[in-house]
């Protein structure tokens, strides 16, 4: 254990200067101070007609959906075979897999999205419209044109038959109940109280739905508790992380007479605790996170002192008591429950959440038990400490016995964080350029999988879900980093079919990599977002803003173009188009990091 500690901790960076409040961000307005008429009305007619014109053309008789055969998930199939079908452009396992109703649908969607200035322009319609008490037409479009598109329904049960579809494709899902909150949600206590249990009980039922398809259910923690109780939580891990950073040794410790001083700086100078254990003379980074959390309660009077409340760890300790009761659920069926990365102004306190759970729920039960881990965090891998953090919490649940649990995407907030960073004068958290986010998403992969090779190694035992330590999930639109996954764990001896390694795109995105993975036999999951129209517009617009550069991008516009070629086929009987087997660039190696392929 002694010889890991060095390797591990010398892999943390000290974090950007904390930034002890958080701006209270406006919407953003139109560049001009009054909007053009005219191009307010040409945007409106965009966006609440297109899906009238889709859904009406698609509706048509002489369009229907033509019954398709199931696809199998137990084909015969190679790694070698698999990337063919991956690297064939010409493929469209997905779009005849689509009614033409479907087919319409996302063509229409395609070419709204790729325009930017719809797609800019789109928050300031929608709020101008709930101005003037035009909600009700407004959502009518969304819920006929994006919504159907990205979304599998209102409820958790409306979401089943979209399941059920995608089951006989060899695809999994992961139900998603998109309900958040931030901090520029005005509320008391006790209605974020309020509304965090009703966010449990429809998460209660999330898991229950899921569990009829052998799916898994997301959560994001910011709607089990007060935004501003995970804000207070996560200065407190900003500026312990801080005083840490400044005062470890070179080997990544720090000893009692030093972490005294800490905790009276933390606790800026009323209190001086002695937080180490009376056999232990050093700490490293992961004992020390021990000794500052919550859970400890010597932390609490130097918690108090640093400005966090009574009333903040009240919250934090009833937040926890309703996330326990749905991996309780989630646990007894067997579900999965994946945490969603959200800002960094409360990613700390969620990292650190999500571990505690992992903590609890990811210990298996006996030698034969599958059904673990429980729970997996989520690594935003665009940002530039994301691999040390990760190395961080794999040494971390190899101490505490537990099973490993990640799910890695390259990050659903760099438009948001950027633009706070650069108000606030601090570092962006981004990496700079877009090559350094693939370099750091597939470093992660690439790591995540030597580690569960070197296990096996040890142990002398093959790789499979009742024996590795780490499961994750490569949640990715990115065609190059599924490619590599697939080639790494055919080279660490990772079977597809284990379910140690999974694989995750947003439901609506990339459906040709989808159906390939699931028609191969590897686990593929789709991302299944849900919840009543006005709650699930603020995903949208996300999904959104951080995926109109996808869609105008080289692969978007060859699935677009297996689209058109599969509605000319089934409108006038065209033959299907030579196969092209050249890879859509999916951006240049250089490139400022001006998209980060969404939340995957």
């Amino acid at each position: 254990m002694n010889v890991l500690r060095p390797r591990v901790l010398r892999l943390y960076r000290p974090p950007p200067p904390f930034i002890g409040h958080v701006r209270h961000f406006a919407t953003a307005r139109p560049s001009t101070k009054s909007m053009n008429s005219s191009r307010f009305a040409i945007a409106t007619a965009i966006t609440l007609g297109s899906g009238y014109l889709i859904f009406s053309s698609a509706r048509n008789p002489a369009l229907s959906e033509q019954q398709q055969p199931p696809l199998s998930a137990f084909t015969t199939s190679t790694p070698t075979s698999t990337l063919a079908e991956l690297d064939d452009m010409g493929n469209r396992i997905a779009v005849r897999s689509k009614s033409t109703y479907d087919l319409w649908l996302s063509l229409g969607i395609y070419k709204v999205c790729a325009s930017s200035w719809i797609v800019n322009l789109a928050p300031h319609l929608i709020s101008a419209a709930e101005k003037m008490g035009l909600s009700t037409p407004v959502y009518w479009g969304i819920k006929n044109s994006f919504f159907a598109y990205f979304c599998g329904g209102e409820t958790a049960d409306e979401c089943i038959p979209v399941m059920e579809k995608l089951t006989r494709s060899g695809i999994g899902s992961i139900l998603d109940l998109s309900i958040e909150a931030d901090i520029d949600h005005a509320g008391d206590r006790q209605e974020y109280a309020e509304s965090a249990e009703h966010v449990t009980q429809l998460t209660l039922k999330s898991v229950g739905a899921a569990a009829q398809e052998n799916g898994m259910a997301a959560i994001k923690v910011t709607a089990f508790s007060s935004p501003m109780t995970l804000l207070s939580l996560n200065k407190w891990f900003e500026h312990a992380r801080e005083e840490f950073a400044s005062h470890m040794d070179q080997d990544g410790r720090i000893n009692r007479k030093t972490l005294l001083d800490i905790t009276l700086k933390l606790s800026m100078g009323k209190s001086q605790v002695d937080l180490m254990p009376e056999q232990v003379t050093d700490v490293d980074w992961i004992d020390y996170m021990r000794l500052v959390s919550p859970q400890n309660p010597k932390a609490e009077p130097v918690m108090l002192d640093a400005g966090v409340s009574n009333e903040d760890l009240a919250d934090f300790k009833h937040c926890i008591e309703r996330l326990e009761r749905v991996c309780d659920l989630a646990k007894t069926k067997h579900v999965k429950i994946m945490v969603d990365a959200e800002q960094s102004y409360f990613q700390r306190t969620i990292d650190h959440i999500a571990m505690l759970l992992q903590a609890k729920y990811n210990h298996r039960a006996n030698d034969d038990d599958t059904s673990m881990p429980v729970v997996l965090n989520t690594y935003q891998m665009y940002t530039k400490e994301a691999q040390s953090k990760l190395a961080i919490d794999v040494e971390l649940a190899r101490r505490e016995g537990f099973v490993f649990g990640a799910k890695l995407v390259r990050g659903a907030y760099m438009v948001s964080e950027r633009k706070r960073a650069a108000e606030l004068g601090i570092p962006s958290p981004i990496c700079d350029t877009l090559q350094d986010t693939h370099n750091s998403y597939n470093g992660g992969v690439v790591f995540l999988l030597n580690k569960i090779h070197q296990h096996a190694i040890d142990t002398n035992q093959p790789t499979s879900l009742s024996s590795s330590p780490i499961v994750f999930m490569v949640a990715s639109h990115n065609r190059d980093s599924v490619k590599l996954t697939i080639k790494e764990m055919d080279r660490n001896g990772v079977l597809p079919r284990t379910g140690v390694v999974t694989f995750g795109q947003l439901y609506g995105m990339q459906d040709q990599i989808s159906y390939c993975l699931g028609k191969n036999g590897y686990s593929i999951y789709k991302y299944l977002p849900y919840g009543q129209i006005q709650e699930v517009i603020p995903y949208l617009l996300r999904r959104a803003q951080e995926n109109s550069a996808i869609f105008g991008g080289g692969a978007v516009t060859m699935e677009r173009k297996l689209m058109w070629d599969e509605a000319k086929t089934r409108l006038w009987g065209q033959p299907t188009p030579e196969v092209i087997t050249t890879p859509a660039t999916d951006g240049a190696a250089a490139a400022p990091n001006t998209s980060s392929d969404g939340v995957y």
